[in-house]
């Protein structure tokens, strides 16, 4: 995990384009690519699960979460192994019971790298050598390396993708193209300001004069003026890229950002990849839509899909202007649903001002956005109005309406989206096929489980959604 973990971000401190074409062109080393701008990246701090504050894309501990939980897709068998793998103790109980034959220990070595030995033969002869002498197994240099390389080349260029083409991530990315931000010289002088600035009493004086050094240097390059245009870049990025003014012209955190924060977009990519394009007719006009070629590996596939969320994204962003998230959308049938379209689900529910960060959320936040990309799946590919189904199946509660669902390319998509396939209902209780319930609007929503609501209520809320979003996904650019 960490060398996949290491190519998927460029090699060195300074961005250099290696040809001119786009608003990012690719760099020298694969950056935008393959890989991302080392400078575009927190390889500093300790955020694991987002980044939303300073210039940065992402973190290097939020990569490390998402390589490992993308490779926990069903269709890959690139599995991250834990460092304790082949401890015998991480093994069943029977290799130390009496009587067991502690060479099993090799036998089960070999079934936990059964997928890997199809990629990497000469692992077989590693674990035959480690037998012969009789040596606990640990993988060699050249099989980890071959191991990262593999799962860079199922993941690298989707998470690029995903964290340099999708809506704010795509004009956070263009704006430091711009600005020529993606070098050693900014990021140097970025992490030594927000060092000084953060400092407690006892280091301040010694931060503050490697700050001062820093700026003495850069004052006399040939660039005059280089740090009051870095700083006045940073304020810019988190006015701008990172935020949105309401209609009351109140700046307030970009809920589409956090929307799309690290484990949200992740999660939402991989369920995509998972039940993948059924069609190939469908596949086909996808790929048309999105100007790329048919996928002909399962690295190509997942970018397919990587470039499908990113354009999904993009789409909703231009929505109403980006202040789609914090729209008001009250249901007109009953009007006593939260008036925020959001609360309860990427917003608290006992606040409408207040973004809900807990790892709850971050599944909740996926489950909106699949959603959202399904249905904007369904725009590319004019497929027939779904919403019928939808109303039917609101009105009953029986998911066997939106049986139809599947008779198209996107359909096991949109089915996937909106209700629990597991067969159980809003409470989570086992249930049975007229008591699958909504996945992303109740069932994981904390209004889910709120008595005052009755069924035909939280039906009600479901189609008011999905007209919503249906409506808007047709809506043009």
């Amino acid at each position: 995990m960490a060398i996949a973990l290491r190519r998927t971000l460029g090699p060195e401190l300074n961005y250099e384009a290696a040809a001119v074409g786009g608003d990012l062109p690719i760099g020298k080393n694969g950056e935008f690519s393959t890989c991302l701008p080392l400078e575009l990246v927190d390889w500093h701090g300790e955020q694991r699960a987002k980044v939303d504050s300073g210039p940065y894309a992402t973190s290097v501990l939020a990569l490390e979460w998402a390589i490992v939980c993308l490779c926990e897709s069903k269709r890959v068998t690139h599995k991250v192994l834990p460092p304790s793998s082949f401890y015998a103790e991480s093994f069943t109980a029977s290799d130390t019971e009496e009587g067991g034959d502690e060479r099993d220990y090799y036998a089960k070595v070999k079934q936990l790298l059964k997928e890997w030995l199809k990629h990497i033969p000469s692992l077989a002869q590693e674990i035959e050598l480690a037998k012969t002498n009789d040596f606990p197994f640990s993988l060699s240099a050249a099989s980890l390396l071959t191991m990262g390389k593999l799962i860079h080349a199922q993941w690298g260029e989707a998470l690029t993708c995903l964290f340099s083409r999708a809506g704010p991530y795509h004009r956070l990315a263009k704006y430091r193209v711009k600005n020529n931000l993606l070098n050693a010289k900014f990021g140097t002088w970025y992490q030594a300001d927000q060092a000084a600035a953060a400092a407690v009493p006892a280091a301040k004086k010694a931060l503050q004069s490697r700050l001062d050094g820093i700026k003495a240097e850069l004052a006399n390059s040939d660039e005059h003026g280089l740090i009051l245009r870095f700083g006045n870049c940073v304020k810019e990025i988190q006015n701008e890229i990172k935020a949105v003014s309401t209609r009351e012209r109140e700046p307030e955190s970009h809920l589409l950002f956090f929307l799309t924060g690290q484990r949200s977009m992740v999660l939402a990519l991989r369920w995509l990849f998972d039940i993948g394009m059924e069609s190939a007719a469908g596949a086909k006009k996808l790929a048309a839509a999105l100007g790329r070629s048919m996928p002909t590996t399962l690295g190509e596939e997942a970018t397919f899909f990587a470039t499908a969320l990113s354009e999904a994204i993009n789409h909703w962003d231009s929505v109403d202007g980006g202040i789609v998230f914090t729209k008001a959308v009250r249901c007109m049938k009953c009007g006593r649903f939260p008036p925020n379209f959001w609360q309860g689900s990427i917003l608290k529910r006992e606040s409408s001002e207040s973004v809900d960060f807990s790892g709850i959320a971050a599944e909740r936040g996926a489950r909106v956005l699949y959603l959202l990309a399904a249905a904007w799946m369904y725009r590319k590919l004019e497929l027939p109005d779904p919403t019928r189904a939808i109303h039917q199946w609101c009105k009953t509660g029986q998911s066997v309406q939106l049986l139809t669902l599947e008779n198209s390319p996107a359909g096991r998509h949109l089915k996937r989206a909106l209700i629990n396939t597991a067969g159980f209902d809003q409470f989570g209780s086992p249930g049975h096929e007229a008591n699958k319930f909504p996945f992303v609007f109740l069932s994981k929503m904390k209004l889910g489980d709120d008595a005052d609501y009755t069924a035909d209520e939280h039906r009600a809320l479901v189609q008011n959604r999905v007209d919503w979003i249906w409506k808007h996904a047709k809506s043009a650019h």
